[in-house]
């Protein structure tokens, strides 16, 4: 009798839910009922926010009861601790770790039936790794990884999505420089932990912070402001606006169950236990893009450079090519007249990068010379040209080489030298 009358008189204290002080707001999956942890006590609540039952914190002189992050275990109610490696069943602590502030903003995650720690820092350190619960020796332990990425430096508060029965997502939270642990900024990296494997690789970077609170067991996130939906199969954000995230305290969990986002409401300086409908399928998409950031942006940025370099090695190249126009031959900001037979022997010489005795002889041949007069004016022809070039061009460098024939030990052809580019 005393029972029924002190659960009826709790019941009408608390059927408004309000709390002046609250340590720990936890949903129990397997109970399917949540536990407001309130100084000393536990309340216990159904899903339509009804109290079911109050009963004495075993924990309370124990350890700090905000610590507590969630249960585990498969109707065991395991409790784990933040920061340290304790572990809870009621009030008796079953692990036997000595591990304390090591794994601190760590986050827990079951897998298999195991439970799993991962991220966190202790003495300015990140914690790289991952570590499991021993249940047999009851003790935290390495769990040994083929592979981390070099670019995974571990993070403080993470957020891992589940992708399939051995696949994770690992994101958000926040980093510090190993040189400069006081200060953080935000993890923009995201990293993929295949369990299967043994490995964690990077995925990429992304725009977003990921800031406010990760809706337990569900790819949402929830700020001030708006909704943020996860879709890593197709790696998609959508974010909707919302009427009353405003009123969510950030302080603790939130829950998405049957549909029903359940919440913690901060008002007039008081606590209440509160749920809302979830509309996400009424509300209108406000911004929407690429979780991780593809790498078209940096692809781009690599054409553009690359195009730049081809444009500057183009107009060098044309700058440092003699060109021949009208009655003269023009280098950079330089030119030097010719005549009408040093420019057919240019032309010649343009086409194959070579020019025969003959043909030359055919160029200036004129019926007021003798043919062996002529043939005695084609050195110094070739030489004023060359003398011209390497005025213009202010280098030392041979314009022509010279072959002769086996037999008589003339000058055959003239062939242009290759440091020289010459068009029309």
């Amino acid at each position: 009798m005393m029972r029924i009358f002190f659960i009826l008189l709790t019941t009408t204290i608390y059927s408004q839910n309000n709390f002046k002080s609250l340590n720990n707001f936890i949903y129990d999956y397997d109970k399917q009922k949540f536990e407001i942890w309130v100084k000393d006590s536990i309340l216990e609540f159904d899903l339509n926010k009804n109290l079911i039952d109050k009963y004495e914190n075993p924990l309370k002189s124990i350890i700090n009861l905000v610590s507590i992050q969630t249960i585990y275990g498969h109707k065991k109610g395991l409790l784990v601790a933040n920061g340290s490696g304790h572990l809870f069943r009621k009030k008796y602590r079953i692990d036997n770790s000595n591990i304390d502030s090591f794994f601190i903003n760590s986050i827990s995650f079951e897998h298999n039936d195991t439970i799993f720690k991962l991220g966190g820092y202790g003495f300015w350190t990140k914690f790289k790794g991952i570590t499991y619960y021993d249940k047999n020796q009851k003790t935290w332990e390495s769990h040994q990884l083929s592979m981390i990425d070099e670019k995974y430096k571990g993070i403080l508060s993470p957020r891992i999505s589940k992708i399939d029965d051995n696949r994770y997502m690992i994101f958000g939270g926040k980093t510090f420089d190993e040189k400069k642990p006081l200060i953080e900024k935000y993890n923009r990296e995201v990293y993929f932990l295949d369990m299967s494997k043994k490995e964690i690789v990077k995925q990429g970077s992304s725009k977003l912070s990921f800031r406010g609170v990760q809706v337990e067991s569900n790819n949402i996130i929830l700020n001030k402001s708006e909704l943020i939906i996860l879709d890593w199969e197709k790696n998609k954000f959508f974010n909707y606006n919302t009427s009353w995230s405003h009123k969510v305290d950030f302080s603790f969990k939130i829950y998405l169950i049957n549909n029903q986002f359940y919440f913690i409401e901060k008002k007039d300086n008081t606590y209440l236990l509160s749920s809302l409908p979830n509309e996400i399928h009424n509300l209108k998409v406000s911004n929407s893009g690429e979780i991780i950031e593809s790498n078209t942006a940096e692809s781009l940025f690599i054409f553009l450079i690359v195009l730049i370099l081809f444009t500057v090695v183009s107009v060098y190249k044309k700058y440092s090519t003699i060109l021949i126009k009208n009655d003269k031959i023009n280098y950079r900001f330089k030119s030097i007249s010719i005549s009408k037979e040093q420019k057919e022997i240019l032309y010649e010489l343009i086409k194959t990068q070579k020019i025969t005795t003959n043909k030359i002889h055919n160029i200036i041949s004129t019926s007021e010379l003798h043919p062996n007069h002529i043939y005695r004016l084609i050195p110094e022809m070739i030489s004023e040209i060359e003398k011209s070039i390497q005025l213009l061009t202010g280098s030392n460098q041979h314009v022509f080489s010279i072959s002769k024939n086996k037999m008589d030990r003339r000058i055959k052809e003239y062939r242009l030298n290759p440091y020289y580019r010459i068009k029309n």
